[in-house]
């Protein structure tokens, strides 16, 4: 479909951090880990939080207006990101949107199971 994005025509694309950061970090402060992290392309993340505010979904009102701000999400935040994450995942059938959102999810989870310890943050270029 020429709606969709492919992986090729946003390899070359400004990413946007995703990462699994110790609460309360400072904001020039970076993940060690490559595990803890997903770098998505700018254009997918917009499509991602496009769809959030269509559907006014609460993920999207907590994004800064400037996108190169960091932006995170703490633990107790954490469940209705999942929910409102796994609901767009439900919604579309794009593939490649699906697989930043699968990797968006797997972190959050993770974040789920440190009690307080860890926050989602976003950070675009």
């Amino acid at each position: 479909m020429k709606y969709l994005l492919r992986a090729e025509d946003v390899a070359d694309d400004p990413e946007f951090l995703v990462a699994l950061m110790k609460a309360d970090s400072d904001k020039d402060v970076y993940p060690d880990s490559e595990e803890d992290s997903v770098y998505v392309p700018e254009r997918v993340m917009e499509r991602i939080l496009g769809v959030g505010s269509a559907y006014n979904l609460q993920f999207t009102k907590h994004a800064p207006n400037n996108h190169s701000d960091r932006w995170a999400y703490s633990y107790a935040q954490l469940e209705w990101i999942i929910d409102e994450l796994g609901f767009l995942q439900s919604l579309l059938n794009d593939q490649l949107l699906n697989d930043y959102l699968s990797k968006i999810l797997g972190l959050a989870a993770k974040a789920r199971h440190k009690l307080n310890e860890l926050e989602l943050i976003f950070e675009g270029p």
